[in-house]
């Protein structure tokens, strides 16, 4: 079987990103640090800086996505975010309630770029970016036949 999950990178944000996507998805967790590695691998050359980073963290959601997240370490240079890619979270109509939560949730600090709502045209439809600068599009399209 093949999966296509998104992976996240921050810049010293992963830990406190997955929890809260773990507040708006519910599922189980698992986070491991840079100090995490060290310690099973003492021969590994990790920064002191980076010890307290996220070098895997998933978390696996109810509904079955993943979700996984890294930080980049201190040495390495931040890259620019790519505004081209955004995240895509669809159902059909039974899930417009599910949803509306979801997107309620992960406006929380967010920058709202189209509220979630009836286009009129058959789905339902929001995106924003949230506080850890992630953009998410949400949407009930009747025609995906999920």
């Amino acid at each position: 079987m093949l999966r296509l999950n998104p992976l996240l990178r921050f810049n010293g944000q992963a830990c406190a990103a997955l929890g809260f996507y773990s507040e708006v998805f519910g599922g189980s967790l698992v986070v491991q640090t840079y100090a995490d590695w060290a310690a099973a691998d003492p021969s590994a050359d990790i920064a002191e800086a980076d010890l307290g980073l996220v070098v895997a963290g998933y978390l696996k959601t109810p509904s079955g996505f993943i979700i996984e997240t890294v930080d980049w370490p201190a040495a390495e240079p931040v890259p620019v975010k790519n505004t081209a890619v955004s995240l895509s979270l669809e159902g059909d109509p039974a899930n417009v309630n599910a949803l509306t939560k979801v997107f309620t949730r992960l406006s929380e600090g967010a920058t709202n770029v189209t509220n979630f709502a009836d286009t009129g045209m058959g789905f339902w439809f929001g995106s924003l970016v949230d506080k850890f600068g992630v953009t998410w599009e949400v949407a009930i399209n009747p025609s995906v036949g999920m």
